[in-house]
């Protein structure tokens, strides 16, 4: 844990070094956190806050291919190429992707929705 102080010495506040890694790595949660559920809603969509790219990938319905990234939000930056804004998408696997929130250059949440008929290649927008 440590104080942090302006440039008069006044204590501003206190930083765990869970705040510290959740701002390099996302959102990480223990059993005192409320974890918020996926709900799914009228189009069989799922709103989910980015975890661990295995979790995201099991309740979005789909596996996501090998890479280097450890989030959906990582998913998305390393499909795209570049840095993602609300709206940009992704088609994978018969789903497309769409980033809902962002917070700065980093994935804040991602909607998974089936996608009728598409079983064609990746595309991405």
């Amino acid at each position: 844990m440590a104080a942090v102080v302006d440039e008069y010495g006044s204590l501003m506040g206190m930083v765990t070094l869970e705040d510290l890694v959740e701002e390099l790595v996302g959102e990480m949660y223990d059993e005192y956190d409320r974890v918020p559920q996926d709900r799914p809603d009228q189009e069989g969509s799922i709103h989910e806050r980015l975890t661990g790219v295995n979790d995201f990938a099991r309740r979005a319905g789909f596996e996501l291919p090998p890479g280097r990234y450890a989030t959906g939000g990582g998913f998305m930056i390393a499909s795209l190429e570049r840095t993602v804004h609300a709206g940009d998408w992704v088609d994978i696997a018969g789903r497309r992707l769409t980033v809902t929130s962002v917070d700065g250059w980093r994935v804040r949440q991602v909607r998974a929705e089936p996608m009728p008929g598409a079983e064609g290649p990746e595309d991405s927008h």
